[in-house]
């Protein structure tokens, strides 16, 4: 024991009408120690379950943005009739150009 542990039961002894046994001393810092490894057990799985859940949480949004990404890369393989709301086919929509002349108010408003 240390010298402070000596004068607290010393203190403690000291305290109260009957003097309690060595063995009363020793149950007590027994229970404290037992206290003292439940709160140090809980503060590391503690952190141990926010690391993970940090590390589940960056997983599951970096899936989710590599499979939006995948989605938007990809051509539907359903889409068919380009240009069928506006009444136009595709190979029209492929070949449209800038008309070649330029005729007076053509570029107003640009």
């Amino acid at each position: 024991m240390t010298s402070d542990e000596e004068f607290t039961l010393k203190y403690y002894r000291a305290s109260l009408e009957e003097v309690g046994t060595p063995e009363l001393d020793q149950r007590i810092l027994a229970a404290a120690h037992r206290r003292v490894v439940q709160r140090r057990v809980l503060r590391v799985g503690g952190g141990v379950v926010a690391l993970v859940g940090i590390a589940l949480v960056s997983i599951h949004a970096t899936s989710h943005h590599r499979a939006a990404r995948v989605k938007m890369q990809t051509p539907s393989p359903g889409v068919r009739e380009y240009g069928a709301i506006e009444d136009v086919t595709r190979s029209y929509l492929l070949q449209v150009q800038v008309p070649a002349y330029a005729r007076p108010g053509m570029n107003e408003g640009r």
